[in-house]
């Protein structure tokens, strides 16, 4: 147990080296769960299958890279879906992308910039990272 924590942990250090902004808060409680979902969606060595990884066993899910890898945790994107009504009100969100959901629902799960809360919406657009983003996000953590 001790190995697979000191893993994660170094998985975990790796990801914070390579984002551009000092990490809020909100954004490493999503980041080392998503880190341990990351290391379960390839079959163990000495694991109960040869074939199959343990996020498959365990959750009845196949891995599509195409819909469920589609930006990198803690990637500035713009989160399209959700609640839609026939109001003026955004359809989009800015934010910070966390990973897929692990319902059978297809979704994404994202940090919204505007209000730090955790949400889920059904598309993604990966944007480049703007300098204003940066500090926006350096402000909060």
């Amino acid at each position: 147990i001790e190995r697979n924590n000191r893993t994660v942990k170094e998985r975990t250090r790796v990801k914070c080296s390579r984002i551009p902004y000092n990490i809020p808060n909100i954004l490493m409680q999503e980041l080392v769960p998503r880190e341990t979902d990351l290391l379960n969606i390839f079959p163990a060595k000495d694991g109960i299958s040869e074939h199959y990884p343990p996020s498959q066993i365990v959750d009845q899910r196949i891995l599509d890279y195409m819909k469920d890898m589609v930006a990198e945790c803690g990637s500035y994107c713009q989160a399209i879906g959700g609640d839609t009504d026939n109001t003026m009100r955004d359809r989009s969100v800015t934010a910070l992308y966390v990973g897929p959901t692990r319902s059978k629902r297809e979704g994404h799960r994202f940090v919204d910039l505007t209000t730090w809360k955790v949400i889920t919406r059904q598309k993604v657009v990966p944007l480049p990272i703007t300098s204003q983003i940066i500090d926006l996000i350096n402000q909060k953590a």
